[in-house]
């Protein structure tokens, strides 16, 4: 069952021995919990949400606004049954000096420049599909009476990861770092196979 704000903020604040936020406005609280939840979602790719993408003949380079909105990170790309593998981007530089008038037949490798830029390489000269899974972005918190986006599991991560954001802003090292350590703990230990 997903958590409240509100309660995820009053215990970050119980834990930063700031009860009544007198050093931490609650509405600062909740925009670094807000992204604080953000970032654990990516880590852990709780979110997985397979979008169709209709792809444009000789169009390599794709605004991700476009295509994938909701998308923070793309995990895998099927083309029919055949999944392509991820390169990094600079690997099309190294591997073709031209990979940007490069064409075929179908698309070999896919890549993903920030935030902002999907690249299938290499163009295809027909219109096709692909289907594109991504780490879907948590909805943002509006308000304290807002529910996590974020599975239950992963919640003590999000705390220790906010309690150390607020142990910065207090000028509070020592602590900050231990929350740090709790959170990658965590997200380690749940992780392993």
């Amino acid at each position: 069952m997903a958590e409240v704000a509100g309660t995820l903020i009053t215990e970050a604040l119980r834990r930063v021995r700031d009860p009544r936020g007198e050093a931490h406005a609650r509405s600062d609280v909740l925009t670094f919990l807000d992204r604080c939840q953000k970032m654990i979602n990516v880590f852990t790719k709780q979110g997985l949400d397979p979008v169709t993408v209709t792809t444009t003949p000789m169009q390599q380079v794709y605004q991700m606004s476009d295509v994938l909105p909701d998308a923070v990170d793309i995990v895998d790309i099927k083309e029919g049954n055949r999944s392509l593998p991820r390169v990094p981007w600079p690997t099309l530089f190294y591997t073709d000096r031209e990979w940007t008038r490069a064409q075929g037949s179908r698309y070999e490798v896919f890549s993903q420049l920030g935030l902002d830029l999907l690249i299938l390489h290499p163009a295809e000269s027909i219109a096709g599909s692909i289907v594109a899974v991504s780490v879907k972005d948590t909805a943002d918190l509006a308000n304290e009476d807002t529910a996590t986006d974020v599975v239950d599991d992963d919640l003590p991560a999000v705390l220790d990861l906010l309690e150390a954001v607020l142990n910065l802003r207090q000028r509070e090292f020592t602590p900050s770092a231990d929350a740090m350590k709790r959170a990658a703990s965590r997200l380690l230990v749940d992780r392993r196979p």
